[in-house]
């Protein structure tokens, strides 16, 4: 069930479902320290350069990680 954000937001780091306010939706990294499009980087430091503002995303969802892609070039 979708979660509006005016009523809570994720409360761990992960990878999110989202509906933005103009009706689009897309997939965003979330961070409890940074919020929406932000993440930690392999030092485990906070990486929020591309942080987007917590009012253009409207409802989120928990995203599973999906399988691991196996590919050949």
């Amino acid at each position: 069930m979708w979660i509006n954000t005016t009523e809570r937001m994720p409360e761990k780091d992960g990878y999110y479902l989202v509906v933005m306010n103009y009706g689009e939706v897309n997939a965003l990294r979330y961070t409890v320290e940074g919020g929406w499009n932000t993440y930690r980087d392999s030092d485990g430091a906070l990486c929020s350069r591309h942080a987007i503002k917590n009012v253009l995303v409207s409802y989120w969802l928990d995203a599973p990680m999906p399988p691991e892609v196996n590919y050949e070039v």
